[in-house]
């Protein structure tokens, strides 16, 4: 049984690729194409959330650059950094401090725990939300956040594109077997041809916003 559809997941793949091969002759061809030399992505498990979206940001994260988009990680980096002051305050306050002795530098040290990780917290809730990586516009330079979700007890994928204006946002909800083969592979082709639509999309809306302004 395990061999049979093994064999069946494999024809149907090489059907896939016949057919992807077979339009790109016929027509155009795709618009995007997945870079060479990038490495196929898959979920161990196609009931897990975190796996299906942590296949679809790693493949995001070396797609994206190959091909053409600048990947803006200054708010990445701010996080890392808040992150670090606020370990290093609790390291020393839990580790080189002493109570009482100390007792008014162990409260600097609270402080600044809490400090550094409420204004990570906030960074998270107002801007980064379900972001794994963001991009700069290829026309404004401005940063997108490019969002990667699954709605709890469901089976969409949500893709999103968003700016800090919370009106300039476009997102594609489909099922995951668009984007996953039954043996949990990611069609990084498919996805890419997705995103392609997405971006286009969001261009479409940002340069309407502009026009009406």
């Amino acid at each position: 049984m395990a061999g049979g559809s093994a064999t069946a997941n494999s024809n149907k793949k090489q059907q896939q690729q016949q057919q992807n091969k077979r339009g790109g002759q016929g027509g155009s061809g795709p618009r995007v194409e997945v870079p060479h030399g990038i490495e196929p992505r898959a979920a161990g498990n196609l009931y897990s959330s975190y796996e299906i979206v942590k296949a679809v940001n790693d493949f995001f994260g070396e797609a994206l650059p190959a091909l053409g988009y600048i990947e803006n990680t200054s708010l990445p980096w701010m996080r890392i950094v808040l992150m670090t002051m606020a370990c290093t305050a609790g390291v020393i306050g839990q580790f080189f401090l002493k109570f009482p002795a100390d007792a008014s530098l162990l409260r600097f040290c609270v402080l600044g725990y809490f400090l550094f990780s409420g204004i990570t917290c906030v960074v998270d809730m107002l801007w980064m939300k379900s972001s794994g990586m963001q991009i700069s516009d290829r026309e404004t330079g401005e940063r997108i956040f490019v969002d990667v979700e699954m709605p709890g007890f469901g089976s969409n994928l949500v893709l999103r594109l968003r700016s800090y204006q919370s009106n300039l946002s476009e997102e594609i909800r489909e099922s995951i077997g668009n984007y996953f083969h039954e043996d949990g592979e990611l069609d990084g082709q498919k996805l890419l041809t997705r995103f392609d639509v997405l971006y286009r999309r969001f261009a479409a809306h940002r340069n309407g916003d502009l026009k009406a302004e």
